[in-house]
């Protein structure tokens, strides 16, 4: 579904285009940078062409961003990690009163919940080698 039509013509990614000008790139040289064709990023910065997750990821790394930052402005990133801070801490501080017993019982019955645990575990615990 790369019909301009279905996606109104907006990128979805909105800020791919600021990024790449606050970098001084042009097109062809984001599209090298990402290993893409300078039309994939061109359709996509014009919303022709939907970024599919494995163009995303190239595109993040190219960048140096997260796929968040393509999406939304900093600023609004900004307040949504420092959230995410506040409520891991709170989290950890809540988690850490609990017995095993009781933390299973909760981790057991409530998939979101285990989800942020195990992220918040993986964090703490530093990237595998």
């Amino acid at each position: 579904m790369n019909d301009a039509r279905y996606f109104g013509n907006e990128s979805d990614l909105p800020r791919l285009k600021v990024l790449r000008a606050e970098r001084g790139w042009s097109v062809r040289r984001l599209a090298k940078e990402a290993n893409l064709s300078p039309a994939t990023v061109s359709e996509i910065e014009l919303g022709k062409r939907r970024a599919q997750d494995g163009t995303v990821k190239k595109l993040t790394d190219a960048l140096g961003v997260e796929r968040v930052d393509l999406i939304f402005p900093p600023e609004q990133v900004r307040v949504w990690k420092d959230q995410d801070q506040v409520d891991n801490a709170i989290l950890a501080q809540r988690l850490a009163s609990l017995t095993d017993r009781e933390l299973q019982a909760i981790l057991l019955d409530n998939a979101l919940l285990r989800r942020r645990v195990t992220d918040l575990v993986r964090r703490e615990q530093g990237p595998e080698e």
